[in-house]
């Protein structure tokens, strides 16, 4: 790997940590392609169960795009492309099949709190912060709104948009914008406590259940409601699931083939 994303594997966790701590673990397009081509790759990768994406050092988790790779782009083309491609990165986020826990230190801005926003459990330290300061720039979060407003109600997210204000970890987590916050000390026990009960679950089920939490909300709800019998028909009926009830009603530990 190269040293923009550090990554290794250990009891079916993926732990990936964006390594560019002197520039804020800023996105540039060398980080975001390594990014989109490791959560791919988890997606299909039997022996992986969950993602756990950090970032370096103490200071960020990740303070959005490059600056200063954006400014040296010349055309408008060469910027949609740059944009877009942190578009597809959090279109992976989504659709891996894996679910995906960031752990948050320092700063989370722009492009970073959108990361947050695509990946489905977050633990940020007490004193993290998030924002989103695009518009003090001249332009505006465009990209990550699609997450964010998954995450968000309308007006405290115009609220974040139009004002570009920082909000601590305990906002964030009122908001919907976090899961869980920890003490500085404790989020790496709390983070790892997450990834490990993750792990030991039906890879099936937690790819189902992924799926459906990104999905059944875009759907109009009795439409929803017979898309879910079926599928739950059928994620009942598989193997693993009728191992875990087995399990269960034997007072044993369950036995995943995967």
């Amino acid at each position: 790997m190269e040293d923009t994303l550090l990554s290794r594997e250990a009891a079916g966790v993926l732990h990936l940590t964006i390594n560019r701590p002197n520039e804020k673990n800023a996105l540039n397009r060398s980080l975001v392609s390594l990014l989109h081509d490791e959560i791919n790759r988890a997606s299909t990768d039997p022996v992986i169960r969950v993602i756990l994406l950090s970032g370096a050092g103490e200071a960020a988790f990740c303070a959005g795009a490059d600056l200063q790779e954006l400014a040296a782009l010349s055309s408008t083309a060469e910027r949609r492309d740059f944009f877009g491609a942190i578009g597809a990165l959090i279109g992976a986020f989504t659709s891996c099949a894996k679910p995906i826990v960031a752990k948050v230190r320092g700063y989370a801005l722009a492009g970073g709190c959108g990361l947050v926003a695509a990946s489905d459990i977050v633990v940020a330290s007490e004193d993290s912060l998030f924002g989103l300061p695009e518009i003090q720039l001249g332009i505006a979060p465009l990209m990550i709104l699609a997450p964010l407003s998954r995450c968000i109600g309308h007006k405290a997210l115009a609220d974040l948009v139009l004002t570009g204000q920082r909000i601590g970890a305990e906002r964030a987590l009122a908001l919907g914008l976090v899961s869980r916050v920890a003490p500085s000390e404790a989020i790496d026990s709390v983070a790892e406590e997450i990834v490990t009960r993750i792990a030991g679950f039906s890879p099936q089920a937690v790819s189902v259940a992924k799926k459906t939490l990104w999905t059944a909300r875009d759907q109009e709800l009795f439409n929803s409601l017979e898309i879910l019998a079926d599928r739950i028909g059928i994620l009942a009926s598989s193997e693993e699931a009728l191992e875990g009830i087995s399990a269960f009603l034997e007072k044993r530990s369950p036995s995943w083939k995967r």
